[in-house]
This record gives structure tokens, C-alpha cells and sequence, in this order.
């Protein structure tokens, strides 16, 4: 066994999508799944792939922009975020750049050009835009992926493009040419409300699929193949970092990262169960930005049952029933009625933090248990509301 040295270093990435197809496991299914989807482009089908924040569906985008799906693609990645204060013009000029990227042998310059000026139609240019890519593309198939789409919301809600967008991306899906579209988002469309409608509209024809959790093979060549050259897991410890990260890989590679950073201060060659626990501790101390996020994201109903389950629940394989905490709250005069804990607790179970069998509850990720009964006990939750 190579005992960690200071040249190994830790190969975790916490946070930002995964760029190295090396560090990047499982979501075969997802990737069949876009295959699948694409090759139906005859019937118009649109694809949207959801989940919640950090699981991994950047990552995804970013596996395929890197040809994860063969060479019949030409795959471009338009980031959203860059998007926040765009008008008409530049978000197709951006769109026409990150197009110009993946597309270096294609004519697009004085198209591109042409969309920095405002007097001229903004749709029109982009379409003549598209018209020169496809063309470039030859046979491959121009796939337009779309990452963060509930960023156009905010932007024809906040006036900076019209919504007369939504009717033109429906048209441009609907041409019967060598382009497709990829759009991810954090919740299903079928959850929007008001003149989101229509943008549901638009999707209509389009096929969802759902970015969860890592399966558990997944999961296990995370933990052990990034480090097999110098780290080895004893088998209880492997066992209790799949229950602690449940196979999110946001979770997990914080986990990971945690452990390695220790293992190659110290120079331990194997993980064991004492090792693991002191890294559980580092982070329950020191919390990754997302679980802040899902805590401040919680409302009063959902802390609650959070800092209750994570009170009465000592140990991670356990499950508690909804009349049961309800009787354990009781005491706390917690002003929690019964319908609003069932209603929080299938919130909680739709987000994922929670699992159910049958009217019985736990974390589906046991390390949030450990960090909550920490730093958000029962007690402080309730003095906080």
C-alpha cells in the first residue's frame, strides 16, 4: 500500500460542476435517457432534466458538452447565470458566442456583429445566427443546452426580455432541422404558477427526467476511485460513508474531501471508523455553504420537524412514525399542529432531506442529521421562533 505523501493531493471537488470525465461517476441512466430523447427528434421532443441545487446537473451538461454522447452532436453550454442583466440583444449574442465556441469552423462573426446593434431585430439575427451553425454543424445535430431555465422567468418578469421569447424558443423546437434542446432546472415545470404557465406551455411536448442521488455502485467508486492510489477504506468505514452521504454527490464529495485533506496531513493510508468520525466532526464545525442554504431555506414547520427527527433520532439507520413526533414535540409546546408537521414533513420528503416508509421517517441523509442535532438543536430552533 503507497502511503499518502505531500505529492498526492486531494482530488475532490466540492461545489463546482465536474469537468474531468476521470472524477465523474455514475448518470449513465441520464445519459441514455438524452440519447433516447434526442433520437425521438422527429416527434419534436424537447428535453428537461430537474432536480435540486448540487445534484450534479451542470456536471451532466458539462460531461456533454465534453462529447459524452458521440460525435452525431454538437453540443453547446449556456450558462444562465450570466444572463442576469442581459436585454434582447445580448442574450442571443451570448447564446450566438457560447455557439461560437463549440462551432470555431462555423461563419458566425459578422452575425455576431450584427446583434450588438439595437436597431436591428434581435430574433431575426439570431435566427440567421442559427441558420449559419446548423449548416457548419454538417450532419451532427446543434444540441442547445440550457442550464438554470428558470432564469428566463426572472428575466421577462423583471422587463429585460419580452415574453414573447417563450412562443419563439417553441418555434425554433419545432423546426424540423438538426437542432435540439436541453434545458435543467431545479423543479418541475407542472410546480409553475401564474405566467410561468406559460413557459410550461412551451414545454409541452418536451420529457423530464428526474437528477437525484448517486446509485449506491455510484456512490462507492466516488469514495474509492479518485484516491485508490494512496487511501483505502476499512468496510465499516466505507458502509458509514454511504449511509452519511446517501449518495448525493454534493454531500459525499465533502465527505470525501474532508477525510482526504486529514489522511494526507497525517499520512494514513487506510480510513477507518475513528477517522471518519473526526471528519463528521470537522464538518459538523465547519458546514458546506449548501447546508446553511437548506437550513435558511427551511420555513418554521420544516425546522422543526428537521430539529426533531434530528433530537429523537440517535441513530442513523432508526425511523421515526408522525404520530411519534408529534407525541415527542408535544412537550416543547412547539405550536406545531398536526397538519402543518405532515405538511412539512412531505415537503421535506419531495426535497429529498427526508425518507419514508410507510408513516415512518429519517434523514435520507444522515449527515445533515449529525449537523442538525449539533448546530440546530431542538431547543435553539424553538427559541429562535
Amino acid at each position: 500500500m503507497v502511503t499518502p505523501t505531500p505529492l498526492h493531493r486531494n482530488p475532490y471537488i466540492v461545489g463546482p460542476p465536474i469537468e474531468d470525465r476521470a472524477l465523474f461517476f455514475g448518470r449513465e441512466d441520464v445519459f441514455d435517457y438524452v440519447r433516447s430523447g434526442l433520437a425521438t427528434r422527429a416527434d419534436n421532443v424537447t428535453l428537461v432534466l430537474y432536480g435540486g441545487r448540487r445534484t450534479g446537473k451542470t456536471s451532466v451538461l458539462r460531461q456533454i458538452q465534453r462529447g459524452r454522447l458521440g460525435t452525431t452532436f454538437a453540443p453547446v453550454y449556456v450558462d444562465m447565470q450570466v444572463m442576469a442583466e442581459v436585454d434582447t440583444h445580448e442574450f442571443f449574442g451570448k447564446i450566438g458566442r457560447a455557439i461560437s465556441l463549440a462551432l470555431p469552423e462555423a461563419p458566425l462573426q459578422a452575425s455576431l456583429d450584427a446583434l450588438a446593434d439595437r436597431g436591428q431585430n434581435a430574433y431575426s439575427l439570431f435566427e440567421t445566427l442559427l441558420m449559419q451553425a446548423t449548416q457548419a454543424a454538417g450532419q451532427r445535430t446543434l444540441l442547445l443546452m440550457f442550464d438554470e431555465y428558470e432564469i428566463l422567468e426572472r428575466l421577462v418578469d423583471g422587463g429585460r426580455l419580452s415574453a414573447d421569447i417563450f412562443p419563439y424558443l417553441k418555434s425554433l423546437m419545432e423546426q424540423p432541422r438538426r437542432l435540439a434542446f436541453l434545458f435543467t432546472g431545479s423543479r418541475p415545470l407542472e410546480e409553475m404558477r401564474g405566467q410561468y404557465w406559460d413557459w410550461a406551455r412551451t414545454f409541452s411536448p418536451a420529457r423530464y427526467k428526474r437528477i437525484s442521488f448517486l446509485t449506491d455502485d455510484a456512490a462507492r467508486r466516488l469514495i474509492v476511485e479518485p484516491v485508490k492510489s494512496f487511501l483505502t477504506y476499512d468496510e465499516a468505514a466505507l458502509a458509514a460513508v454511504l449511509r452519511l452521504g446517501a449518495g448525493h454527490p454534493y454531500f459525499t464529495q465533502g465527505l470525501c474531501s474532508t477525510i482526504v485533506d486529514a489522511a494526507l496531513q497525517e499520512s494514513q493510508p487506510t480510513v477507518s471508523l475513528a477517522a471518519l468520525q473526526e471528519a463528521v466532526t470537522d464538518l459538523v464545525e465547519n458546514p458546506l455553504p449548501h447546508m446553511i442554504y437548506l437550513w435558511n431555506e427551511a420555513n418554521r414547520a420544516e425546522r422543526l420537524v428537521l430539529a426533531g427527527l434530528a433530537a429523537f433520532l440517535t441513530d442513523g439507520d432508526a425511523w421515526l412514525s408522525a404520530a411519534a413526533l408529534t407525541a415527542q414535540l408535544e412537550p416543547h409546546h412547539s405550536g406545531l399542529t398536526p397538519d402543518q408537521e405532515r405538511t412539512a414533513l412531505a415537503a421535506l420528503v419531495r426535497q429529498e432531506l427526508l425518507e419514508r416508509q410507510d408513516d415512518r421517517f429519517r434523514y435520507r441523509i444522515d449527515f445533515l442529521r449529525h449537523w442538525i442535532a449539533e448546530d440546530h438543536s431542538l431547543w435553539q430552533t424553538l427559541a429562535e421562533h
